[in-house]
């Protein structure tokens, strides 16, 4: 909630400060990675059913390569399946994606992964 006070007085000049007077704040950034260091893995032999068809608010979901949060992603293509659902693999639970990356020197792992 925001509350704001008008005051009744008359309205004062502005009041010039010299150009010496602002001194912008400097903050340090916070750490980037370039885009062309991450390396995209290739889901599409172990997705087995397709995001959008969920619920109806799920049909705008992007695909394609994109990028989320600064990272990119490839989502695979329109028409096709792009996730993987543990309740469409037969077999006793639990069911266990295992994906063999080959990366060698990889430092950080970024995902994307929805619950319902």
């Amino acid at each position: 909630m925001f509350a704001f006070l008008r005051h009744t007085k008359p309205a004062r000049k502005a009041i010039r400060h010299a150009p010496w007077s602002y001194r912008p704040r400097l903050e340090p950034l916070e750490v980037r990675t370039l885009l062309s260091s991450f390396v995209t893995v290739d889901l599409s032999p172990y997705t087995n059913t397709r995001i959008q068809n969920y619920q109806p608010s799920a049909a705008g979901y992007p695909e394609g390569m994109v990028t989320l949060g600064g990272i990119p992603f490839n989502i695979q293509t329109v028409g096709g399946n792009n996730a993987w659902n543990a309740e469409v693999v037969s077999g006793p639970y639990p069911h266990v994606l295992s994906v063999p990356l080959n990366i060698a020197g990889a430092t950080e792992v970024q995902t994307l992964i929805n619950t319902f």
